[in-house]
């Protein structure tokens, strides 16, 4: 779980070893700090200071949706289930550098009540690019859309299938995507999800055929990446004698961009077989270089395979059974 600039000597770590002084960022209240129990999903306000351009509030250690308001206040999705029964719940916030602040307690009062209604918002998915049954070449730049009727609910999640179940693409919290998707000659059946803040769930289905023929594809290289990102490469990163499953990408821009990774069991990124993941599409302040990052708890297993995801650009699946060294 750590990044390096390809060209430099400086090495940060995203969830590294804590500093041995006392973490900069400090929670000094949250908004509400009692809430009772069977509520409906809020946002919950956390202030303080120090918080980083990549911090993210965690309740009881699991990260939550945040959304950044200043290096003093954070806000963070909090939904039904986590307060369906009294107790309470240690908010911390974590930095970008994988400092932990101090825990204060949010108190979930009272016995549960009856189930919240079911979300009764619609979220509709466009697909622009590729029209059904349309032969296009690889790589396959995909473009959707979606809204939301949930009141107070935005787009947060996209997840993209084939139609083996193998998941080519996932990001967060953008409105609509349009990643290049490296496919095989064949015929797909896409489904392309959008999730909103409130758990209601859309999808929308496209079908179309990938070619070589260079009566459709010409002699033309293929266009370059939609974005700041340049070129992403799996590859295997060498520490210490140990191979770790990484990726090499370059930023043409310097850009503040949310980033995820996920690690799968086996080949394929079946998004049933999740063994890891870090990120969790928080925002990271880039520098047009390249970049390496790697997982750090799965060293000299080949048969794995992960997604790399920076913006709304995405390496697409990478099976490090073949993957050649960074």
């Amino acid at each position: 779980m750590t990044r390096i600039p390809r060209h430099g000597f400086l090495i940060c770590t995203l969830f590294g070893l804590l500093a041995a002084t006392a973490p900069a960022q400090i929670v000094t209240s949250i908004s509400p700090s009692t809430i009772a129990a069977g509520s409906k999903a809020f946002v919950l306000t956390v202030t303080g200071s120090g918080f980083d351009h990549g911090a993210v509030v965690e309740l009881d250690g699991q990260v939550h949706e945040t959304i950044p308001s200043s290096s003093s206040q954070l806000n963070a999705l909090v939904y039904a289930s986590d307060v369906a029964t009294g107790g309470t719940i240690l908010v911390t916030v974590v930095n970008g550098d994988g400092s932990v602040s101090d825990a204060v307690r949010l108190t979930v009062t009272g016995k549960p009540g009856p189930p919240p209604p079911p979300p009764t918002g619609v979220v509709t998915v466009t697909i622009n690019y590729p029209s059904q049954h349309q032969t296009v070449c690889s790589p396959v730049t995909l473009s959707g859309s979606a809204t939301t009727t949930s009141k107070g609910a935005n787009v947060i999640r996209w997840v993209v299938t084939d139609q083996n179940g193998n998941q080519l693409y996932s990001v967060n919290s953008v409105h609509s995507i349009d990643p290049q998707l490296t496919l095989a000659a064949g015929v797909y059946n896409l489904t392309v999800e959008a999730y909103d803040s409130a758990g209601v769930t859309g999808s929308a289905k496209v079908n179309f055929t990938v070619t070589t023929a260079t009566a459709v594809c010409g002699t033309k290289p293929p266009p370059p990446p939609v974005g700041p990102v340049s070129s992403f490469r799996g590859c295997t990163y060498n520490q210490v004698g140990l191979n770790y499953q990484a990726v090499d990408f370059t930023l043409t821009e310097a850009i503040t961009l949310p980033f995820d990774a996920k690690l799968y069991y086996g080949p394929g990124c079946s998004a049933t077989q999740l063994a890891d993941e870090f990120g969790f599409g928080q925002k990271i302040s880039f520098d047009p270089i390249s970049y390496i990052f790697w997982f750090n708890d799965y060293a000299d297993d080949p048969d794995t395979s992960a997604i790399w995801t920076v913006g709304s650009q995405s390496s697409g699946c990478v099976n490090y059974t073949s993957a050649p060294p960074c």
